[in-house]
Protein backbone atom coordinates (compact mmCIF):
# COMPACT_ATOMS: atom_id res chain seq x y z
CA UNK A 1 0.00 0.00 0.00
CA UNK A 2 1.54 3.59 -0.96
CA UNK A 3 1.79 5.94 1.88
CA UNK A 4 0.53 9.69 1.29
CA UNK A 5 2.81 12.49 3.31
CA UNK A 6 0.92 15.77 1.95
CA UNK A 7 3.69 16.15 -0.36
CA UNK A 8 3.88 15.83 -4.30
CA UNK A 9 4.53 11.68 -4.35
CA UNK A 10 1.26 10.76 -5.95
CA UNK A 11 1.80 10.41 -9.56
CA UNK A 12 -2.13 12.23 -10.09
CA UNK A 13 -0.19 15.40 -8.18
CA UNK A 14 2.81 14.78 -11.01
CA UNK A 15 0.36 14.59 -13.40
CA UNK A 16 -1.64 17.70 -12.23
CA UNK A 17 1.77 19.96 -11.96
CA UNK A 18 2.60 19.27 -15.29
CA UNK A 19 -0.28 20.24 -16.82
CA UNK A 20 -0.09 23.11 -14.62
CA UNK A 21 3.36 23.89 -15.76
CA UNK A 22 2.28 23.39 -19.69
CA UNK A 23 -1.13 25.56 -19.65
CA UNK A 24 1.53 28.40 -18.17
CA UNK A 25 4.16 28.02 -21.23
CA UNK A 26 1.11 27.77 -23.57
CA UNK A 27 -0.09 31.39 -22.28
CA UNK A 28 3.32 33.03 -22.48
CA UNK A 29 4.33 31.93 -25.83
CA UNK A 30 0.90 32.32 -27.29
CA UNK A 31 2.01 36.35 -25.80
CA UNK A 32 5.25 36.60 -27.59
CA UNK A 33 7.46 34.89 -24.83
CA UNK A 34 10.08 32.30 -25.98
CA UNK A 35 10.72 29.44 -23.82
CA UNK A 36 13.91 27.17 -23.98
CA UNK A 37 14.14 23.78 -21.89
CA UNK A 38 16.12 25.35 -19.44
CA UNK A 39 13.69 27.55 -18.84
CA UNK A 40 11.14 25.31 -18.42
CA UNK A 41 12.95 23.49 -16.13
CA UNK A 42 13.51 25.80 -13.93
CA UNK A 43 9.70 26.65 -13.75
CA UNK A 44 8.57 23.39 -12.63
CA UNK A 45 11.47 23.06 -9.55
CA UNK A 46 9.73 26.58 -8.60
CA UNK A 47 6.62 24.86 -8.77
CA UNK A 48 7.53 22.22 -7.69
CA UNK A 49 9.16 23.45 -4.40
CA UNK A 50 6.13 26.34 -3.65
CA UNK A 51 3.73 23.23 -4.03
CA UNK A 52 6.07 21.07 -1.09
CA UNK A 53 6.85 24.36 0.78
CA UNK A 54 2.62 25.01 1.03
CA UNK A 55 2.09 21.58 1.81
CA UNK A 56 4.94 21.64 4.77
CA UNK A 57 3.28 24.88 6.19
CA UNK A 58 -0.03 23.32 5.91
CA UNK A 59 0.99 20.12 8.06
CA UNK A 60 2.96 22.07 10.68
CA UNK A 61 0.36 24.85 11.08
CA UNK A 62 -2.09 22.09 11.62
CA UNK A 63 -3.67 22.05 15.59
CA UNK A 64 -1.82 19.35 17.73
CA UNK A 65 -4.19 16.89 19.45
CA UNK A 66 -3.43 17.57 23.20
CA UNK A 67 -3.82 14.64 26.00
CA UNK A 68 -5.40 15.89 28.70
CA UNK A 69 -5.42 13.15 31.67
CA UNK A 70 -8.61 13.76 34.75
CA UNK A 71 -7.27 14.37 37.69
CA UNK A 72 -9.31 11.54 39.12
CA UNK A 73 -7.46 9.60 37.25
CA UNK A 74 -3.66 10.64 38.34
CA UNK A 75 -4.96 10.34 42.13
CA UNK A 76 -6.41 6.90 41.54
CA UNK A 77 -3.04 6.25 40.10
CA UNK A 78 -0.69 7.72 42.52
CA UNK A 79 -3.34 6.24 45.61
CA UNK A 80 -2.45 2.70 44.01
CA UNK A 81 1.40 3.25 44.40
CA UNK A 82 0.75 4.58 47.75
CA UNK A 83 0.61 1.69 51.02
CA UNK A 84 -2.35 1.72 52.78
CA UNK A 85 -1.18 3.15 55.69
CA UNK A 86 -2.74 1.44 59.24
CA UNK A 87 -3.96 2.70 62.49
CA UNK A 88 -4.06 1.24 65.94
CA UNK A 89 -7.39 1.96 67.71
CA UNK A 90 -6.67 4.02 70.60
CA UNK A 91 -8.31 1.90 73.94
CA UNK A 92 -10.82 3.82 75.63
CA UNK A 93 -10.25 5.16 79.56
CA UNK A 94 -12.53 3.27 81.67
CA UNK A 95 -13.39 4.70 85.39
CA UNK A 96 -13.95 2.65 88.15
CA UNK A 97 -16.97 4.29 90.54
CA UNK A 98 -18.40 3.40 93.67
CA UNK A 99 -22.26 4.48 93.69
CA UNK A 100 -23.50 4.63 97.40
CA UNK A 101 -26.20 5.72 99.37
CA UNK A 102 -29.97 6.57 97.99
CA UNK A 103 -29.68 4.64 94.90
CA UNK A 104 -31.59 0.91 93.87
CA UNK A 105 -28.29 -0.53 93.33
CA UNK A 106 -25.23 0.52 95.00
CA UNK A 107 -22.09 -0.60 93.79
CA UNK A 108 -19.12 -0.37 91.74
CA UNK A 109 -19.25 0.53 87.92
CA UNK A 110 -17.02 0.67 85.01
CA UNK A 111 -18.25 4.18 82.88
CA UNK A 112 -16.26 5.83 80.26
CA UNK A 113 -14.25 8.46 80.59
CA UNK A 114 -16.16 11.84 80.56
CA UNK A 115 -18.93 10.53 82.79
CA UNK A 116 -20.91 12.74 84.72
CA UNK A 117 -22.54 12.07 88.04
CA UNK A 118 -26.11 11.95 86.92
CA UNK A 119 -24.39 8.89 84.76
CA UNK A 120 -22.95 7.00 87.68
CA UNK A 121 -26.55 7.47 89.70
CA UNK A 122 -27.96 5.90 86.33
CA UNK A 123 -26.35 2.83 85.76
CA UNK A 124 -27.11 2.27 89.44
CA UNK A 125 -30.78 1.48 89.10
CA UNK A 126 -31.46 5.40 89.42
CA UNK A 127 -32.23 7.95 92.68
CA UNK A 128 -34.06 6.00 95.32
CA UNK A 129 -37.70 7.67 96.23
CA UNK A 130 -36.29 9.32 98.94
CA UNK A 131 -33.10 9.91 96.93
CA UNK A 132 -32.21 14.21 97.27
CA UNK A 133 -30.34 14.32 93.89
CA UNK A 134 -30.81 17.74 94.41
CA UNK A 135 -27.96 17.72 96.60
CA UNK A 136 -25.20 16.85 94.09
CA UNK A 137 -24.19 18.97 91.36
CA UNK A 138 -25.34 16.10 88.88
CA UNK A 139 -23.01 17.75 86.17
CA UNK A 140 -19.48 17.07 87.74
CA UNK A 141 -17.47 15.08 85.68
CA UNK A 142 -15.75 11.85 87.34
CA UNK A 143 -12.80 10.96 87.84
CA UNK A 144 -11.53 7.03 88.16
CA UNK A 145 -11.64 5.56 91.95
CA UNK A 146 -14.42 8.08 92.55
CA UNK A 147 -17.38 7.37 95.38
CA UNK A 148 -20.65 9.31 94.45
CA UNK A 149 -22.68 9.14 97.33
CA UNK A 150 -26.77 10.21 97.22
CA UNK A 151 -28.05 11.23 100.43
CA UNK A 152 -31.56 10.89 101.69
CA UNK A 153 -33.72 13.57 102.07
CA UNK A 154 -33.46 15.02 105.14
CA UNK A 155 -29.99 13.25 105.48
CA UNK A 156 -27.79 14.88 108.25
CA UNK A 157 -24.73 15.15 105.72
CA UNK A 158 -21.63 14.05 107.41
CA UNK A 159 -19.16 17.16 106.85
CA UNK A 160 -16.49 16.35 105.15
CA UNK A 161 -13.48 18.19 103.26
CA UNK A 162 -15.21 21.31 103.76
CA UNK A 163 -18.69 20.28 102.39
CA UNK A 164 -21.60 18.43 103.13
CA UNK A 165 -21.73 14.33 102.20
CA UNK A 166 -23.53 14.51 98.96
CA UNK A 167 -21.83 18.02 98.27
CA UNK A 168 -21.26 19.27 94.37
CA UNK A 169 -18.32 17.01 94.12
CA UNK A 170 -20.43 14.23 94.52
CA UNK A 171 -17.34 12.52 96.38
CA UNK A 172 -16.98 11.71 100.17
CA UNK A 173 -13.66 10.62 102.26
CA UNK A 174 -10.92 11.28 103.85
CA UNK A 175 -9.30 14.71 102.91
CA UNK A 176 -5.82 13.29 103.45
CA UNK A 177 -4.28 10.34 101.61
CA UNK A 178 -1.68 7.75 102.21
CA UNK A 179 1.79 9.10 103.57
CA UNK A 180 0.29 12.03 104.56
CA UNK A 181 -0.73 13.86 101.61
CA UNK A 182 -3.26 16.68 101.41
CA UNK A 183 -6.38 15.20 98.70
CA UNK A 184 -7.07 18.90 97.06
CA UNK A 185 -10.45 17.48 95.65
CA UNK A 186 -11.37 16.89 100.03
CA UNK A 187 -9.09 19.03 101.81
CA UNK A 188 -10.72 22.34 104.18
CA UNK A 189 -10.08 25.55 103.23
CA UNK A 190 -7.99 25.38 106.42
CA UNK A 191 -6.00 22.76 104.99
CA UNK A 192 -5.60 24.03 102.06
CA UNK A 193 -4.26 27.00 103.57
CA UNK A 194 -1.27 25.02 105.41
CA UNK A 195 -0.20 23.87 101.77
CA UNK A 196 3.13 25.87 101.31
CA UNK A 197 2.48 29.23 99.08
CA UNK A 198 -1.00 28.76 99.32
CA UNK A 199 -2.79 31.51 101.40
CA UNK A 200 -6.75 32.16 102.12
CA UNK A 201 -7.67 33.31 98.99
CA UNK A 202 -5.70 30.46 96.74
CA UNK A 203 -7.16 27.89 99.09
CA UNK A 204 -11.03 29.30 98.34
CA UNK A 205 -10.11 29.56 94.61
CA UNK A 206 -9.17 25.49 94.63
CA UNK A 207 -12.39 24.96 96.41
CA UNK A 208 -14.43 26.94 94.37
CA UNK A 209 -12.95 25.73 91.13
CA UNK A 210 -13.50 21.42 91.79
CA UNK A 211 -17.35 22.82 93.07
CA UNK A 212 -17.64 24.24 89.78
CA UNK A 213 -15.69 22.37 87.40
CA UNK A 214 -16.00 19.15 89.50
CA UNK A 215 -12.42 17.14 90.94
CA UNK A 216 -8.92 17.71 89.63
CA UNK A 217 -7.69 14.52 87.82
CA UNK A 218 -4.07 15.19 88.25
CA UNK A 219 -2.26 17.04 90.59
CA UNK A 220 -0.84 18.81 88.08
CA UNK A 221 -4.49 20.29 87.12
CA UNK A 222 -4.22 23.15 90.50
CA UNK A 223 -2.09 25.10 87.85
CA UNK A 224 -5.36 25.96 86.31
CA UNK A 225 -5.87 28.24 89.44
CA UNK A 226 -5.30 31.85 89.15
CA UNK A 227 -1.76 32.24 91.38
CA UNK A 228 -0.42 28.80 91.22
CA UNK A 229 2.35 28.53 88.22
CA UNK A 230 5.10 25.70 87.83
CA UNK A 231 7.43 27.23 90.43
CA UNK A 232 4.52 27.04 93.03
CA UNK A 233 3.13 23.87 91.83
CA UNK A 234 7.24 22.48 92.39
CA UNK A 235 6.70 23.19 95.46
CA UNK A 236 3.72 21.37 96.28
CA UNK A 237 3.20 18.65 94.51
CA UNK A 238 4.75 16.38 97.19
CA UNK A 239 2.58 17.69 99.76
CA UNK A 240 -0.89 16.86 97.47
CA UNK A 241 -3.21 13.91 95.69
CA UNK A 242 -6.29 13.39 93.47
CA UNK A 243 -6.92 10.12 95.30
CA UNK A 244 -10.27 9.30 96.43
CA UNK A 245 -10.81 7.04 99.58
CA UNK A 246 -14.09 5.81 101.52
CA UNK A 247 -15.02 6.85 104.81
CA UNK A 248 -13.61 5.40 107.61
Amino acid sequence: MQKHNGTTDNPRDKRKAEEIVVDICDKLQSRGFSIDNRQLAAIIVLLIVTVVGSALFYINSRPKPVVVVKADERTTSREQREEPKTTSAKEPVQLHIHVAGAVAKPGVYVLKDGSRIVDAIGVAGGGAPDADEDALNLAAELIDGQRVYVPKKGEVPRPVAGVSAGSDSGVIGDPTSAGGKVNINLATAEQLDSLPGVGEVTAKKIIDHRTKNGPFRRVEDIMQIDGIGQKKFDALKDEISVESTTPH
